[in-house]
């Protein structure tokens, strides 16, 4: 049988001093099965009941997905409505008692039960008027548990190179922070035109030195790159190829490209990840007519008129 263990037992209330309906309280649980492993990215049903006493005042039912690390989150008083009215209660007359049934299989038979006395954080939505919560509990009190919250869920795993995660591949780490770094897409997007060739665009940074290096060139600048890109040249072919994907998505900076270059044969050895091709654009800009690109034959960095056609491998963080 799995279990279903709730992170904290203070619930938070989420309702400003002069908000309208809907009022709402953020729960969040962790479900394992019987061996203790989490069970991660799967619906679950749920039954959720206010008690006043052994009397259920208000009963709705959700059916979340839990994420990666078997977490829940629910906005109770934003589910399917079974009986009562959520801004309708009293939060002045408790105590009252938040009871959580559970189906992990995501229907209705709800084996798992807990109740829980609401203690005095949730009587946030009793204040409607005063700027302070009882008890002295001011706005930033609650920030601060909802922090503590979030920091109790089980950090994400390091990420490495060759991981397939977000839509892409990942072919570089933060060396600073090893959960974050650059993932590529699968395969190519697009053979395009760099675009507006002939106009040196003012807001992305022109790259003159070799081999390319500075604002512009980095790991890093691929993103506020392509943002300038299209920003300045809202046509720019090769940016919008890669944008095409998302709005995460972007064309890599020189050096970017250059790292994938360097990972080539892990990122290759990858099932699902598509041969890379001869040369690539990048959104690092040299001048008015030209722009950087990346030869993935021999690991070259040379430039091309912006009106050449070449490949497009979009990129994006993590």
């Amino acid at each position: 049988m799995k279990k279903l263990y709730t992170l904290v037992v203070a619930l938070v209330m989420t309702a400003s001093t002069f908000a309208q309906a809907p009022e709402k309280m953020s729960y969040q649980a962790v479900v394992r099965d019987a061996g203790n492993a989490i069970v991660s990215n799967q619906a679950v049903g749920m039954q959720i009941s206010i008690l006043q006493d052994a009397t259920a005042v208000y009963v709705e039912t959700q059916t979340p997905t839990t994420n990666a690390n078997g977490l829940v989150s629910i906005q109770i008083g934003m589910g399917s409505v079974v009986s009562g009215d959520f801004s309708a209660i009293d939060w002045s007359a408790g105590p009252y008692f938040i009871k959580t049934e559970t189906d992990p299989t995501g229907g209705t038979t709800y084996t798992i039960t807990g109740t829980s006395e609401l203690l005095s954080v949730p009587y946030a939505l009793h204040s409607k008027i005063a700027a302070t919560l009882p008890g002295g509990i001011n706005q930033a009190y609650i920030e601060a548990l909802e922090a503590r919250i979030t920091a109790l869920e089980p950090p994400p795993p390091p990420a490495t190179v060759g991981d397939l995660r977000d839509g892409g591949v990942v072919f570089w780490v933060d060396p600073a922070d090893n959960t974050h770094g650059l993932v590529c897409a699968l395969s190519d997007i697009s053979f395009q035109q760099w675009g507006c060739a002939f106009t040196d665009l003012p807001s992305v940074p022109t790259v003159t030195g070799f081999p390319p290096s500075g604002s512009g060139a980095e790991i890093g600048d691929g993103i506020t790159n392509t943002n300038a890109m299209l920003a300045d040249c809202p046509t720019a072919p090769a940016a919008l190829a890669a944008r095409s994907l998302g709005p995460e998505w972007f064309l890599p900076s020189i050096n970017e490209l250059k790292e994938i270059y360097l990972n080539r044969a892990t990122l290759e050895a990858v099932s699902g990840v598509a041969a890379f091709s001869n040369d690539y654009w990048s959104s690092t800009e040299l001048d008015g007519p030209n722009a950087w690109s990346q030869f993935f034959t021999n690991g070259i960095q040379t430039f091309y008129n912006k009106s050449y056609m070449t490949n497009v491998r979009a990129v994006r963080a993590f």
